[in-house]
């Protein structure tokens, strides 16, 4: 059983802190990032034959519900000419060292009757209405493909955490931005209250190592940002940042924005990994003592992104020429001995054999049943496709 709550200490303990609220509980790992160097992520070629294959990744993201994204896996191979798709549906597959770990929503809910569950407060009837607490915890996890993961929290645990920690509503949801490679990103939501006037929310992006998400240190983004970051940062403070001012109506609120440097993340844009920095909208209301923060929007960093991280990330063909081909397109990857390219629109993917000639019709056309971001690109080629084909057809479905 893993207590480490990695959703929460942190968060928790500088809301309490900043309200004006004591706490006593350590933080935890997720307060910290590691110094390590980044080592090159592992990759999958080979010259042996021309086979080719691409695991990839899609997500669909359901944020502005409270829910978790949705989530496709899928293994498309070319072998002789003939194109062969497996998919899986609610996971991510991605290689990790000499096998597959799978990524997926963990999903803990769990509310009780509308007694406070603390030794203190017997018989006292909850503010919250019809529940004591509510806890709805969405946390991605990842595991070996042959294992199970075992369980994030426990009843016990969460209600020792509610009674210490004071915010008996707690809604955490986490969902992956990038994997590949042997790193995870993951942007992580919360919104908590007291179930009266006091709130705090806000969000996160940490990268991970695949196999070590649980109860480690997330590892600096910035190690794999290539250029110096100082000047654009400091160019993008001077022109977005702006002083906390209370409105006239009432003094005790007041709103900054501030460009997040702590939370660099990555995204797809034009069939390519690219760096983001958050502007940030930070609400605080001193007389409740809430906080609450949010991303309004990512502003696009002019520097690259290593390919200690992300491995393969070039088009054969620029994206403009794609888009001039097929306008709908939102991404495109294309395969590193060029034999493959895919082009992913809002309703399909379209698969298209020796890259250059996008003129030519698609070889294969998959139907998507909602519009998908792409998370994960991962490659191979020769002797891996094989491999990869014969271990994944225990995990995925063919494609018909």
């Amino acid at each position: 059983m893993n207590n480490s709550f990695k959703s929460l200490p942190l968060v928790l303990s500088l809301s309490l802190l900043l309200i004006g609220c004591s706490s006593n509980k350590k933080i935890d790992a997720e307060k910290n990032t590691s110094s390590t160097l980044p080592t090159n992520g592992k990759t999958y070629t080979d010259n042996s034959s021309n086979d080719t294959g691409i695991v990839i990744g899609l997500k669909h993201s359901n944020t502005e519900n409270k829910k978790p994204a949705n989530y496709k896996t899928l293994w498309i191979s070319l072998k002789d000419n003939t194109v062969e798709v497996l998919t899986g549906d609610n996971f991510i597959l991605v290689p990790y060292e000499d096998t597959f770990y799978k990524l997926e929503n963990e999903s803990f809910n769990i509310k009780s009757s509308n007694k406070l569950p603390t030794p203190n407060n017997k018989g006292k009837t909850s503010p919250l209405g019809s529940f004591g607490y509510k806890l709805d915890y969405y946390s991605i996890v990842s595991f070996p493909i042959d294992k199970k993961p075992a369980p994030l929290y426990s009843k016990d645990y969460v209600e020792k955490y509610i009674e210490d920690e004071g915010f008996p509503i707690q809604n955490t949801i986490e969902e992956l931005l990038y994997a590949g490679a042997q790193y995870v990103m993951i942007n992580r939501k919360y919104y908590f209250t007291d179930g009266g006037m006091i709130s705090a929310s806000g969000y996160s992006n940490r990268l991970y190592n695949i196999g070590k998400i649980e109860g480690s240190n997330p590892l600096d983004i910035k190690q794999f940002i290539l250029g110096d970051l100082t000047s654009t940062l400091e160019e993008f403070r001077s022109k977005y940042n702006i002083a906390p001012e209370p409105p006239d109506e009432n003094p005790l609120q007041s709103k900054r924005y501030f460009v997040d440097d702590k939370n660099i993340l990555i995204l797809r844009a034009e069939g390519k990994w690219n760096s983001y920095v958050p502007l940030t909208e930070e609400h605080i209301n001193k007389g409740s003592g809430s906080i609450n923060t949010k991303a309004t929007k990512n502003l696009l960093l002019p520097q690259s992104v290593s390919t200690k991280l992300t491995i393969h990330d070039n088009l054969i063909l620029p994206f403009e020429k794609i888009k001039e081909r097929i306008p709908e397109a939102v991404d495109a990857v294309s395969s590193p001995n060029g034999k493959m390219l895919i082009v992913l629109t809002k309703n399909n993917l379209q698969i298209f054999i020796n890259a250059k000639d996008i003129l030519s019709t698609p070889i294969k056309i998959i139907e998507l049943d909602k519009p998908y971001t792409l998370v994960l690109n991962q490659w191979a080629t020769g002797k891996y496709v094989s491999s990869w084909t014969k271990q994944l057809h225990n995990y995925l479905k063919d494609n018909k």
